[in-house]
């Protein structure tokens, strides 16, 4: 699917270029049918049609290839950027699915029969999952710089004060984003 967007991109790039740069790709048409018109209303005095079709013939100056270069690579990173953003997403959802985060709040939200309560759940159960490994993490490698505890010792200490702050930056988020919906639809409905 991508690879289409990229094309579909690439494309209307090279389009956009086109028309903006003033290159007339079919040209060659235009001539001859000029040059038919010019002569059958040959004047003597005018110039001869050989030469109008040089002077059509001449390179148009005002056509940058180095535009054409510069577009190419900035669209080659931003097709780049798209393409990782897409594999870091699907890579979340995947961690989040296999983990069992997901279906736990599709779970209690059919028990529940609330969207929003299977949200809150898949917002709090991330958090603190993200937060236990966060804490491990750092605490595992403060202790590597500082010495603090025994390795095991440092790294459950990590673990548990980031499973208890993930779980209240869970709750915070969820009344967060509860009072923005709630601004939000006031805001739409007045």
């Amino acid at each position: 699917m991508n690879y289409k967007i990229a094309l579909f991109l690439l494309f209307i790039s090279l389009k956009t270029i086109l028309f903006f740069s003033d290159v007339k790709v079919f040209d060659n048409l235009v001539f001859a049918s000029d040059a038919a018109q010019l002569d059958y209303n040959h004047d003597s005095k005018s110039t001869s049609n050989k030469e109008i079709v040089a002077d059509k013939n001449k390179v148009d100056e005002s056509f940058n290839l180095m535009l054409l270069v510069i577009i190419a690579v900035v669209m080659c990173i931003i097709i780049s950027v798209g393409i990782s953003l897409s594999l870091t997403i699907l890579a979340v959802l995947f961690g989040l699915i296999s983990l069992g985060i997901v279906s736990l709040s599709v779970l209690v939200g059919l028990y529940k029969k609330s969207f929003e309560r299977a949200f809150e759940t898949l917002i709090i159960t991330s958090s603190s999952l993200f937060g236990t490994f966060a804490g491990a993490t750092i605490c595992g490698v403060g202790n590597a710089i500082f010495h603090w505890f025994s390795t095991n010792r440092a790294i459950g200490f990590g673990a548990l004060i980031g499973l208890v702050s993930g779980f209240l930056l869970g709750l915070l988020l969820v009344v967060l984003i509860q009072r923005i919906t709630a601004f939000l639809k006031e805001k739409l409905e007045g």
